[in-house]
């Protein structure tokens, strides 16, 4: 396991957690293989793909399960769920990055070299509704199912060398107690090795429409949109839209 326990210790000063890890030939497996293998083992997971501008293929898949915390927030009701025991807290906000901030604080770790750019954190979304905490002018306190914000803490992560044909498992050594959490991480890694090996793959249920597709504007009203839109554009209102 990389790195050592000594070099780990060697971080406990500074940081809370150190990420460490073991690697994997890649040849047996491809991401979404192992992204349905994780879908059969926890109902919250990811695949991010990484790819630079110069680039059609990034260097880099990361996958998770399993996450530590689930964080929302809709209309300023910010809720933490601890996923571990299902605790819930919540509280009101006037802004969520306070909250974000301080479970980032609390899960900072540092870069090791050979490892890749991203060993655990928070993973999820920011809905178009966001910029309502910065910009409270807007008044986007609609009714709506979709969270403001729905991020996950995820400790352990699936990363996907592309370059050299290698996965690097990793997972997070607390320092608080080294000596133990260090074994539980190579517990932990040895976990996974063995369910990406031995993991069953989900299988999907064929997608069934429950009522008929439906058009929600005329032609005309579409193109009139459209022309308004244009319009806002050369006025400079707006530099794109959804419609």
């Amino acid at each position: 396991m990389y790195p050592d326990i000594n070099e780990v210790k060697q971080y406990a000063n500074q940081y809370k957690r150190v990420p460490v890890s073991m690697e994997l030939y890649a040849d047996q497996y491809t991401t979404i293989e192992v992204l349905r293998i994780l879908q059969n083992a926890s109902h919250h997971c990811y695949l991010l793909e990484s790819a630079s501008q110069d680039e059609q293929w990034g260097r880099y898949s990361f996958l998770g399960y399993q996450p530590k915390l689930e964080i929302t927030c809709l209309n300023h009701d910010l809720k933490i769920k601890d996923l571990d025991i299902g605790n819930v807290q919540s509280c009101i906000v006037n802004h969520p990055n306070e909250k974000i901030r301080e479970i980032l604080c609390e899960y900072k770790s540092p870069q090791i070299e050979g490892l890749p750019p991203f060993t655990g954190g928070l993973v999820g979304y920011f809905s178009y509704d966001y910029i309502k905490y910065s910009e409270p002018k807007l008044s986007l306190h609609h009714p709506t199912e979709i969270n403001d914000m729905d991020l996950m803490l995820f400790d352990t992560v699936i990363c996907f060398d592309h370059y050299k044909q290698k996965i690097i498992l990793i997972t997070g050594c607390f320092t608080k107690d080294v000596e133990n959490s260090y074994k539980e991480a190579e517990e932990r890694l040895g976990s996974v090795k063995e369910l990406l090996k031995q993991g069953k793959k989900k299988i999907y249920s064929p997608l069934l429409l429950q009522e008929e597709l439906r058009i929600e504007s005329t032609k005309e009203e579409f193109i009139s949109m459209v022309d308004r839109a244009k319009h806002y554009i050369h006025e400079g209102d707006i530099f794109q839209v959804v419609l």
